[in-house]
């Protein structure tokens, strides 16, 4: 699998993976995670009432805002701040920072 659908930057298309899951959950009797740039909770709740698959990770939408989840639930929208899906130099440390609400979370 390539470097980028594994880490999803700005030019792989939201939610690049879900027809793969989609196909994988369509032979399988398990639950199907969706991954790869699912960074607003209404894309995710999408994919979920399509029937694309039975859980959908968000890791780095819940990086940038770990509230994102509560906040999704009370239906406080607005308040999600948008995810950029780029990485970048940092110049503190020199190294790769993914997160650009909250790049000190670039470390894996």
């Amino acid at each position: 699998m390539s470097d980028a659908f594994r880490h999803g930057p700005m030019y792989v298309p939201l939610a690049a993976m879900v027809p793969l899951a989609a196909a994988i959950k369509e032979v399988v009797d398990i639950p199907v995670l969706a991954v790869c740039r699912i960074n607003d909770p209404v894309l995710a709740e999408k994919i979920l009432a399509d029937g694309h698959a039975d859980l959908v990770g968000m890791t780095r939408a819940c990086i940038a805002d770990p509230q994102m989840p509560n906040k999704a639930k009370a239906g406080q929208l607005e308040d999600i701040p948008f995810l950029r899906g780029h990485k970048r130099l940092s110049r503190e440390n020199n190294t790769w920072a993914t997160h650009g609400l909250r790049p000190q979370c670039g470390h894996r």
